[in-house]
């Protein structure tokens, strides 16, 4: 083992006494918290979406929506798997798939560049590349199902989910978003399903925005239902829509 110089009395010196120097790393070392990023150490991504997004409670389309994310709102994306990012309060400091507040799929999120990592310049948002993320739709259908279901397929040219909401009212409505796309066709601006439940289907494309909106008007004062479903192999993304039953007499 190699021994420790001690300056002799009387002499001074501009180096640290090695023993010294050892108390002071282990002091460092002691003080860092097991899990806990310092504030110094980055982890995951801040990220944030450019259209509403679900929060889910797992890495599939058919768990439980635990929250959603306006546009703009920023998060902390980590543990990528199964193109689910699990996402994270931005203040967020310990690294723990247990904090996370659910997870979100990843072709909805865009990175963001915050000050701290560009040094004062004005906070961006960085675009995927459009070969990567873009998508194309290829057909909107409706369908009227027995036993009172009622059927929207949206067919793409690769698995996506979109963004979809509810607004309530004396005008319920059914919206979709569809972002990243420029497809549009004449027959996609109005459709009218022979239903009880979906009284018309509307496509709109903001071109400036690459944003296709697919907004289903729904019969006001109607009990129904609305079941999500990807539908990985066949390229579809489904909103299946049940009437509620009638109540026991």
């Amino acid at each position: 083992m190699a021994g420790i110089i001690i300056p002799e009395r009387g002499k001074k010196t501009g180096t640290i006494p090695m023993i010294t120097l050892l108390f002071f790393l282990a002091s460092l070392c002691a003080s860092a918290t097991p899990g806990q990023a310092s504030p110094h150490e980055r982890w995951g991504t801040i990220m944030q979406p450019d259209a509403k997004t679900n929060i889910r409670e797992k890495r599939t389309i058919h768990s439980r929506v635990r929250g959603s994310l306006t546009p703009g709102q920023k998060v902390r994306a980590d543990f990528l798997r199964d193109d689910w990012y699990a996402v994270f309060d931005p203040e967020e400091t310990e690294r723990s798939e247990k904090k996370a507040l659910g997870y979100v799929y990843a072709p909805r999120l865009l990175k963001v560049d915050t000050p701290a990592e560009t040094k004062g310049e004005p906070t961006a948002v960085k675009k995927p590349p459009p070969a990567t993320y873009s998508v194309t739709v290829k057909s909107i259908r409706c369908k009227v199902l027995p036993e009172g279901k009622e059927v929207l397929l949206v067919e793409f040219d690769r698995a996506y989910m979109p963004a979809v909401y509810s607004i309530e009212g004396d005008k319920p409505m059914i919206v979709m978003d569809v972002t990243r796309t420029a497809s549009m066709k004449k027959e996609w601006a109005e459709l009218k399903p022979e239903g009880a439940l979906i009284r018309r289907v509307q496509a709109n494309l903001n071109s400036a925005a690459g944003i296709l909106t697919i907004t289903l008007e729904m019969a006001p004062k109607t009990d129904y239902t609305v079941n999500p479903v990807l539908y990985v192999d066949d390229r579809i993304y489904a909103l299946e829509v049940h009437g509620a039953p009638a109540p026991a007499r």
